[in-house]
């Protein structure tokens, strides 16, 4: 992945004044909107990210991908599994990664 291309900064504000964490370029050239998170992840962060989806699609003017990074349990429950699903159902291509910091 590498920073999208139309953007000088990596954090992207959008007209609300909402703000999505990171926006990268996929090797397709498809944007993807990057959400992390230090905890565990809950049903509210994958809907977060699903809003910043949709309103990446208004004001870049493409469908965007979205990527959940957190540093939680490696596990997820079944409310985010389940929000999760649903996303996808409604065309939201979501994956989610886990990390592990150690200093």
């Amino acid at each position: 992945m590498e920073p999208y291309p139309d953007s000088k900064v990596r954090e992207k504000v959008f007209a609300d004044r909402s703000r999505l964490d990171v926006l990268l370029q996929d090797s397709r050239g498809m944007p993807v909107v990057v959400e992390c998170k230090r905890a565990s992840l809950s049903p509210q962060d994958v809907r977060q990210l699903v809003g910043y989806m949709r309103r990446a699609r208004i004001e870049i003017g493409r469908k965007a991908r979205g990527m959940l990074l957190h540093g939680g349990a490696r596990k997820l429950t079944l409310r985010v599994k389940r929000e999760l699903s649903r996303a996808r159902q409604k065309g939201f291509p979501i994956e989610v990664q886990q990390y592990e910091l150690s200093v």
